[in-house]
Parts: structure tokens; sequence; C-alpha cells
């Protein structure tokens, strides 16, 4: 009896487990306080980032186990493309974009806002003496370019626009650069921006211009393969991903 009371757990268990839909979700392995950090930044401080609390909160009561991938954030892109990972944390909507994965739509085929995982605006930062200024549709007094990190949807702006930098550096140390002057500025999510600033002491050597060069959402896709398989599981998911954001 006893043996057979084991077996049962063991195969409770096993039967539980494989229950668990594996999802895979890829993000840029740099940190972005306060919403995402690098492995690393992880290991020695614990810290999870927002996005990452969402995403576990929404998860919770279904049968998936989210598997988070840290890579370059270009490697993430191309490989949601092949559906070599499930989804993205997290992705702003475009048209070029569009055929990509699966974003969360209403009934009207536009993009459902309400399954977002947060909104977000992006901001030119300066030094406090720089001259640089934008009217919403044009920068002017550059002498070197803006940096903005690879494969985001502001960074597109700011080539078309003909001002992006290609400069080298962690978005947590290309405030410093800034402050030393040796770059006209750079773009970030003002509150990413923000958290490094202060944390940086750098409050009063570095300034936000007054409009914003984007705001916009940010969303889970997924990829279409895993789309295919789980459909309902993911509505399920987008849809508590909202109420997520209430806690």
């Amino acid at each position: 009896m006893r043996y057979q009371l084991i077996f049962l757990l063991i195969f409770t268990m096993r039967s539980a487990q494989a229950s668990f839909v594996e999802f895979n979700i890829c993000q840029d392995e740099k940190t972005y306080p306060p919403f995402h950090y690098s492995e690393s930044e992880t290991k020695a401080t614990g810290k999870f980032g927002l996005v990452k609390r969402r995403l576990n909160t929404a998860a919770k009561g279904l049968n998936l186990k989210i598997n988070y991938i840290k890579l370059p954030w270009k490697r993430c892109l191309k490989m949601f493309q092949t559906s070599r990972v499930d989804a993205l944390l997290a992705a702003i909507w475009s048209k070029d974009r569009q055929g990509w994965g699966v974003f969360p739509k209403n009934k009207k085929g536009e993009i459902d806002q309400s399954k977002k995982i947060l909104s977000v605006r992006y901001s030119i930062f300066t030094h406090r003496d720089s001259k640089v200024k934008w009217d919403g549709k044009r920068v002017y007094n550059l002498t070197d370019g803006l940096f903005s990190p690879k494969g985001y949807v502001v960074t597109r702006i700011l080539k078309d626009l003909g001002i992006l930098h290609r400069y080298f550096s962690e978005p947590t140390s290309i405030v410093n650069v800034v402050a030393r002057k040796r770059l006209d500025g750079f773009v970030s999510t003002e509150r990413v921006a923000d958290l490094i600033i202060k944390e940086k002491n750098l409050v009063g050597e570095i300034k936000k211009l007054d409009i914003p060069i984007l705001i916009d959402d940010w969303h889970i896709p997924v990829s279409h393969l895993f789309y295919r398989k789980n459909p309902d599981l993911v509505q399920s998911f987008w849809n508590r991903l909202e109420k997520s954001r209430d806690k």
C-alpha cells in the first residue's frame, strides 16, 4: 500500500509538471531600472524588475512556466521572428513589426491598449549647458548626435531623422558620457533615465527636454508558432496582464 501511494504521488507530480506549458520570454540582457535588470544585477541585488513581477503575477493560476532568456536585444528580435523564443519582454507595436508575431488586438483588429504591460514616454536628455532643442519635428544644435540602444523603435526614429550616434555604451553608463560633454545626449524612457540620473547623483548635470520624442505602450507579443498552439492560453495571459497592472 505504501509503495502504491508513493507511485501515485510521483505520477501526480509528473502529470502536473507535464501539464505546464513552457513559455520562453526573451529580454534585453542590459539593465533598465526599474523595468528589468541584467543577470549580474539580479544575482547581486535580487531585483527582478517591475515588468517581470507583472508577468509572474499574470501567469499565476495558468498552466504556464515562464523561462526568462537574457540576450542582446537584436538577437531576441531575430529569435522571436523565427519562433525560437515564444515572446518578447517587451515591445512597441509598429507597422514593420506586425508580421513578426502576434500582438494583442481587439475585435476591430486594432492593437488592444488595455493589454499593455505599461505605457512609456521617451525623451531626449542632454547636459544642462547644452543648446540642443527639439520642437517635436526637428532637433537643433547637434554636434555629435543622440544615443539610443540598438533594435528599439525610438532608435529607428533617430536614424530616420539622421541624428543617431552609434555610441557603444551600457544604458546605465551613457549618462556619465553626456555629463562629461562627450556626447550631445541620449534618448530613453523617462522613468529609466530619471532613476539612473538620480542614482548617479547627476540630477544637476543632466536635463530633460520638454517635448517627448515618443509616447507609446509596451506589449508582450508572442510568436506565431506559440499562438497557434496555445491561442486560449495566450488570451487568458493577456487578460490577466491587464489586471496585474492594478496590483
